[in-house]
């Protein structure tokens, strides 16, 4: 399951989200994987937070996992987040609870079905999650890029989120998206 041994964030409960007129249909399926509160139209976490940290919740459960690579910055950014609200530190330089599966370098769990990765931006200290295809974004990526989403509405490697955040970071400010963090994560399935 695990690509490049990734490491467990927490968990959402989110249906599928159902693809929308004003995007692509000869790009997207029908109904899309995904752990943004926009597209799916309901909040995933506990109350003030993007996910749970334990396994809860009624509904598809998604178990959402980063590489690595990208777990340090995604700390150092959500904690940051959390200090600023506590007046700049947090009490004994605590980390938020929030992040104590990807602190502790938790993997994802042994049974999780890798669906893709997906390209997210973190609302202020992870109180929401969006998604890139929250901005219509997959036909022009599929044109600069050559890369298509799969058959859940998630990139097939790392790599390619990669290279679509690396593309919408460059994008001019009258065509970004919302100036939040902008990371990618893995998204995978768990029985319920």
């Amino acid at each position: 399951m695990n690509e490049h041994r990734l490491l467990l964030g927490g968990y959402v409960t989110a249906p599928r989200a159902a693809r929308q007129d004003w995007q692509d249909a000869e790009i997207l399926p029908e109904q899309l994987i995904t752990v943004s509160e926009c597209l799916t139209g309901g909040d995933h976490g506990p109350e003030f937070l993007a996910w749970h940290t334990g396994r809860v919740g009624d509904g598809p459960l998604l178990a959402v996992g980063f590489h690595p690579d990208d777990v340090i910055e995604f700390i150092a950014e959500v904690t940051a987040d959390f200090a600023g609200a506590n007046g700049g530190e947090l009490p004994d330089g605590e980390r938020p609870e929030c992040l104590e599966l990807l602190a502790s370098g938790t993997p994802m769990p042994a049974e999780a079905r890798l669906r893709g990765f997906e390209v997210i931006g973190v609302e202020y200290a992870l109180s929401s999650l969006h998604s890139w295809l929250c901005h219509g974004y997959e036909g022009d990526v599929a044109e600069a890029l050559d890369i298509r989403p799969n058959d859940c509405g998630l990139h097939d490697t790392h790599q390619q989120a990669i290279a679509v955040l690396d593309w919408i970071e460059a994008l001019p400010a009258d065509r970004a998206p919302e100036p939040v963090y902008w990371t990618v994560a893995a998204v995978a399935d768990l029985a319920s």
